[in-house]
């Protein structure tokens, strides 16, 4: 098992500095947050507040069952509702798009993360019980975000497969109410790009058994995770349920009736925090959107009332708030009043955030503060990247190390070549340029007792020459490269493994990768392996 610190890859897209000081350094960062997520005290505090805050048990209960019923939900799925009506009863919680296929490998692993830390944490306190929960973010309108999957064909490159859906018209309103109609033709592309393998019919049975037409991307997406985890207990929440929006009513008032206060508080803290990171989140004086026809439109502030952005609807102050009592159903959060959604309807004890969200809830501690609630534990997901052992054999017979490749990417190829190949070209021609720099300067003397003129051509040639070589070395690094083709196409097959198009494997590849080569039972090797205390990126390695 091997394992990488952050900050030495702190090139790769993620992982910014607010998120390094966040586990390395949380003295710099603890301002913006409520609780020290390695502070066992912190859980403790936060349960607390819960006991004496927290009042929608009963309600959200009813709910959470009729929809995790509708999911396919496992006993186990049921046994923690039952749990969840008691007092001391506490959720910890993560959330994701609803991509096909279970989206990126990341949300595989903050499902992992979540598992592991609801099982620490029923094991550190004993007094209390902690469920785990999945916030369905299936009112997100980016239809982009969701309708792809990155794969490895059989001969290690890398494929994109999209699903394009034919209501072109709907693909401005919540995905996951989105319904499948053409997937006939995504899942027969998979089937033609993944290898053969012993369980590749098992995988695609496995996809048609959820990815059919007329189902939902949100059932979908659950149902496939229902399936992997089935005794895990996950407890699946959507907001895209009249019922859940009945209980946010009283957050939707809020908001619009105090705006621009939210914005005006992420304003505040943003200065402070841009003095030494960047910000994430740009507020808006309203943070909500609203259906409307076939669309989600962000909610803005206009002539004593209410517009829709990108569209002529208009409501005045009182339909909105006929809007809210009568149909709450058509409003919905935005990246600001999510997560006050979220820990306004549950007993969140934590959240299993990734690195740019933790980033966001660094700009939200008075906007809950403000709504009453206050943020819970942030707690960071797992990272890690996948190694089989044929991506392994081929690092030791390059000799690369897996830091390097993700370090500097750039350098792996010239550095194999530099490996196996008995000529050094960079070492054959600066020893060229010294000696020719060398001679060239044994002529100034001489040029110089002539006509001191002279010396400007001197340099002017040397200059020259220098060029004249560099286009020599840059030719036969060239054809080096292609005398080594074998080689440097093995090398390309470890950095799709490893990080494909410059990425990080778990932000680019898909789960289905991996359950084709090894099976469904693989998430129990993995699940095994991942450690969620380390808090650096993880290498597991699949023999």
């Amino acid at each position: 098992m091997k394992w990488i610190e952050y900050k030495e890859i702190v090139n790769v897209n993620g992982f910014s500095e607010l998120f390094i000081d966040y586990l390395y350094d949380f003295k710099k960062v603890q301002q913006y947050f409520e609780y020290d997520f390695r502070d066992s005290e912190s859980y403790k505090v936060r349960c607390e507040f819960i006991l004496q805050n927290y009042k929608l048990r009963n309600e959200i209960y009813d709910i959470l069952l009729q929809q995790n019923r509708d999911f396919d939900c496992g006993e186990k799925t049921l046994i923690n509702l039952t749990k969840l009506k008691d007092d001391n009863t506490f959720a910890v919680v993560t959330g994701q798009q609803v991509g096909i296929l279970g989206g990126p490998l990341y949300t595989f692993y903050k499902i992992i993360s979540l598992i592991k830390l609801v099982e620490q944490l029923n094991i550190k306190f004993q007094g209390y019980n902690f469920i785990p929960f999945f916030w369905l973010e299936s009112e997100d309108h980016d239809f982009e975000e969701v309708n792809k999957v990155t794969i490895l064909n059989p001969d290690n490159q890398i494929r994109k497969i999209e699903y394009l859906h034919k209501s072109k018209s709907n693909q401005h309103g919540s995905v996951g109410s989105y319904r499948f109609e053409n997937i006939e033709e995504f899942i027969a592309q998979m089937s033609s790009s993944l290898p053969n393998s012993e369980f590749k019919q098992e995988i695609l049975n496995l996809i048609h058994k959820y990815y059919y037409n007329g189902n939902t991307f949100e059932k979908a997406f659950v149902k496939f995770y229902n399936e992997i985890f089935s005794d895990a207990g996950i407890i699946f929440i959507s907001t895209n349920d009249k019922n859940v929006k009945n209980l946010l009513k009283n957050i939707f008032k809020k908001e619009l009736e105090s705006y621009p206060k939210s914005c005006q508080l992420i304003i505040d803290i943003s200065a402070k925090l841009e003095e030494n990171y960047h910000s994430q989140i740009k507020p808006k004086p309203i943070n909500l959107f609203m259906h409307y026809k076939d669309g989600r439109y962000l909610v803005e502030p206009k002539n004593e009332g209410y517009s829709l952005k990108g569209s002529r609807k208009f409501y005045t102050k009182a339909e909105m708030e006929e809007i809210i009592e009568n149909s709450p159903e058509l409003l919905s959060p935005n990246v600001v009043l999510r997560p006050i959604c979220q820990d306004y309807l549950l007993p969140t004890v934590a959240y299993v955030a990734g690195p740019s969200e933790i980033a966001y809830f660094a700009q939200l501690k008075p906007v809950y503060r403000d709504y009453g609630i206050q943020m819970p534990v942030i707690f960071p997901r797992a990272s890690a990247t996948i190694l089989e052992d044929k991506i392994m054999r081929i690092l030791e017979k390059y000799e690369i190390d897996v830091i390097s490749m993700m370090k500097e990417p750039e350098k792996i190829s010239q550095h194999v070549i530099d490996i196996i190949s008995e000529i050094k070209i960079d070492s054959l021609f600066n020893d060229c340029t010294t000696r020719i720099s060398d001679t060239l300067n044994e002529l100034k003397f001489g040029l110089d007792y002539i006509d001191h003129t002279l010396l400007g051509s001197l340099e002017t040639t040397r200059q020259k020459i220098i060029q004249h070589l560099n286009v020599l070395k840059d030719k036969t690094h060239l054809a080096q490269r292609q005398k080594y083709e074998i080689a440097l196409r093995q090398v390309e097959k470890a950095q799709n493994n490893i990080l494909p198009e410059g990425d990080l494997q778990e932000r680019s590849l898909n789960l289905i990768n991996y359950l084709n080569k090894y099976g469904l039972n693989i998430y129990k090797k993995i699940i095994q392996e991942i450690d969620i205390e380390n808090f650096m990126h993880q290498i597991i390695e699949l023999t």
